[in-house]
């Protein structure tokens, strides 16, 4: 009988190894996508109470939330690319109230963001990374926007962005549009985020798309002096 070397019988450990892990990473992956997420893995709970009974019809909910047509049947060509991802439950008009003003509240938000002294003098030259949450869908998923910011003795001289849905479950498709990047002056970086969430929902048994818009703004100051 031939004898394994050491180097081979690690080898093949290791291959072994790597082997059981990538079942296990292709299981979770299967049982994330055939998982059903809720309303109530998504919204403050504060959303549920505060829209239960306010409105009678779905349609009614997009208008009032001002996504009209924003829910539609899975057309033919859309079902092969839906299959592989998990659809979000809404149970009731009241939920869906939820979702969507939950999603337009975060909407068009500017949140600023100071860069002191402190942080830029020592250095005069920098690439500052800065990020901000465009939209938190609570448990599975964030959409983040992010920045690459060149700061040369406290004058802000070149922006670059760009936008990405982070989490482990492909509940949402992320299509975001291209910032909007604007300098009124040395100091300051002012960007908007903006694009379109596309999920599938399964509302009363029927599975439809939900294109809800998102956008936010983001303002960046570099405070600091050179002497």
């Amino acid at each position: 009988m031939k004898k394994i070397s050491f180097s081979v019988f690690c080898f093949i450990l290791l291959l072994s190894t790597y082997s059981s892990l990538a079942t296990a990473a292709d299981e979770t992956l299967s049982n994330e996508s055939n998982k059903q997420y809720t309303v109530k893995d998504i919204v403050s709970p504060e959303y549920l109470e505060k829209y239960k009974g306010k409105y009678s019809s779905y349609e009614e909910v997009q208008e009032a939330a001002g996504f009209e047509n924003s829910l539609a049947p899975i057309e033919e060509n859309q079902k092969e690319e839906f299959e592989s991802r998990p659809f979000l439950k809404i149970n009731s008009v009241d939920e869906y109230a939820a979702y969507l003003f939950y999603a337009k509240d975060q909407n068009n938000q500017n949140e600023i963001n100071y860069v002191s002294e402190d942080d830029i003098k020592p250095k005069y030259s920098a690439m500052e990374n800065w990020s901000t949450i465009i939209h938190d869908g609570g448990i599975p998923y964030k959409i983040v926007g992010y920045a690459d910011v060149l700061v040369n003795k406290c004058t802000i001289t070149n922006v670059s962005a760009y936008s990405k849905i982070v989490g482990f479950v492909p509940l949402t498709q992320w299509l975001p549009d291209t910032p909007s990047i604007s300098r009124p002056n040395n100091y300051t970086a002012t960007i908007r985020y903006s694009g379109t969430q596309v999920t599938g929902v399964n509302v009363g048994g029927n599975e439809m798309v939900q294109r809800t818009p998102v956008a936010k703004t983001y303002t960046n100051y570099a405070i600091c002096h050179v002497n």
